[in-house]
């Protein structure tokens, strides 16, 4: 997780470029041996299945890992499921 004091961006390829993102930003690791993610739709995450927490908002609400695809690009994000929706940075 990247320190919030911290005034390292977060380097993001875009169009042959690196973005500098400055503002808050938390790195979620994926473990393809232990993790897979699968297709959920209005906050119903399928049987057998269960969301892998990958931080907090500042109120403690627990964030999971997430993945939108977008023009066949998969985006990694962040899901809260009180809100039943997936989150990520668009630049």
């Amino acid at each position: 997780m990247q320190d919030r004091t911290s005034s390292t961006p977060c380097l993001v390829p875009y169009n042959d470029c690196k973005i500098a993102y400055m503002r808050c930003y938390n790195l979620l690791p994926f473990n393809p041996h232990t993790m897979e993610f699968v297709h959920m739709s209005y906050g119903s995450i399928p049987g057998g299945s269960r969301p892998v927490e990958g931080g907090y908002e500042e109120d403690m609400t627990p964030l999971y890992h997430g993945i939108a695809v977008v023009d066949g690009i998969r985006l990694p994000g962040m899901f809260h499921h009180h809100q039943y929706v997936l989150q990520f940075v668009r630049l």
